[in-house]
């Protein structure tokens, strides 16, 4: 089986809650002949104090991290640094997404963790790819207070 799992920013290696989340998730696919592909949309801040800038990292045999840094993602992050929901990151993806599609393709199944990665991955996936959101975030609790 082949998993393509699209992350808001770098995971690996895991530092916050989600992090350990979204990397566990997958973790034991690859020790079963699964291959995971993980796209990551931008970096983390972490990454970038750390100068660690790889496109791809291989975390283990049939296990790669795929970095997309680029500014499109970061600038767009804003609003939610301010406590903002990320209202402009699905149009940053028809924008920036270098080899989203490609993996999106050879996608058995999809997992998906941001509310607005989904138009992108719905829109390019066949109608017979399972598609899995997979965030532990409720949106409308955690932006609740927005007016």
């Amino acid at each position: 089986m082949h998993l393509t799992q699209v992350a808001p920013y770098v995971t690996y290696p895991p530092r916050l809650g989600g992090d350990h989340r979204t990397h566990g998730l997958v973790t034991e696919f690859p020790v079963y002949g699964d291959t995971v592909e993980r796209f990551c949309q931008g970096g983390s801040p972490a990454m970038y104090r750390s100068f660690d800038f790889r496109r791809e990292v291989e975390i283990a045999e049939n296990y790669t991290e795929y970095r997309h840094l680029h500014p499109l993602h970061e600038l767009l992050k804003a609003p939610m640094l301010l406590g903002y929901p990320n209202v402009f990151q699905s149009q940053a993806l028809r924008v920036a997404n270098d080899g989203l599609s490609r993996m999106l393709d050879e996608a058995d199944v999809v997992l998906a963790r941001e509310p607005w990665q989904m138009p992108y991955v719905l829109d390019h996936v066949d109608d017979d790819t399972p598609v899995v959101f997979s965030s532990h975030n409720v949106e409308t609790e955690r932006f609740g207070d927005i007016r």
